[in-house]
């Protein structure tokens, strides 16, 4: 029961989305920063519009803030690091991001600080001096209506941060991987539908279903995913031939 109501909450969310939220054909920024809160959030959110920006010459960049060692899938912690990291480098090298654009902060996993707690402060420093140098047009962070992991939300505030500390100021944006399932769709009033903007990625979307392939389909002697076990009804949204995003700052 519980399942088959998160998946009418997904049909119900695209619905809305279709009747009320932006629609553009295409988004463009010649340096762009990815903050990943866990290997495969960039895929999930970002896979189609990725391979949009780098088939268009533009530059990506992804920093991954965790290694997603708590996918909880086997019971070796560092297998489970080890293997996500690896996967992380073969969907990056199937999208032909050069191995000097991907950075990796080494968080823990389900612990990323949010403000005012430990590691808070040195967690925007290390994203600032990325974007100071990096100087990217855009960045992206997964958005605060992810509510949860918890991780999700604090990439967020990670990023508006440190953006406000730069020397340099991109355009700060918001993507959607777990709003999908975890946002109640009256939560979504038509001002904040019409903030949403659905990136158009039909052409795309079979590379994207490869790159999520490298990430979900190789499993543990468990028979689970190295990422863990996406509901259903979640997965469905990531065979949408649009993403969603929203433009911050």
């Amino acid at each position: 029961m519980k399942n088959i109501l998160r998946r009418f909450n997904v049909i119900l969310i695209s619905i809305l989305l279709r009747l009320f939220s932006h629609r553009t054909k295409e988004l463009f920024f010649n340096r762009t920063l990815i903050l990943a809160p866990h290997p495969d959030d960039e895929v999930l959110g970002l896979g189609g519009i990725m391979m949009d920006l780098l088939t268009r010459g533009g530059e990506v960049s992804i920093l991954y803030l965790t290694d997603g060692e708590s996918s909880g899938t086997w019971n070796n912690i560092e297998e489970i690091r080890r293997q996500r990291i690896q996967l992380s480098e073969k969907s990056a090298a199937r999208l032909t991001i050069n191995d000097s654009n991907i950075y990796r902060r080494h968080l823990p996993d389900g612990n990323i600080p949010h403000p005012g707690e430990p590691g808070f402060e040195e967690a925007v420093s290390d994203v600032k001096e990325l974007i100071d140098r990096v100087k990217p047009d855009a960045v992206f962070a997964t958005h605060p209506l992810d509510y949860w992991p918890f991780d999700h939300v604090a990439c967020a505030e990670i990023a508006a941060e440190a953006i406000k500390l730069s020397d340099h100021k991109p355009q700060l944006w918001y993507y959607w991987v777990w709003a999908w399932y975890n946002l109640r769709p009256w939560k979504l009033s038509v001002k904040r539908l019409k903030k949403l903007q659905k990136i158009d990625i039909n052409e795309h979307l079979l590379r994207k279903k490869e790159l999520l392939d490298i990430y979900l389909k190789p499993l543990t002697p468990d028979g689970k995913s190295w990422s863990g076990i996406l509901p259903k009804s979640l997965l469905k949204a990531f065979n949408y031939p649009f993403e969603i995003v929203e433009k911050v700052l």
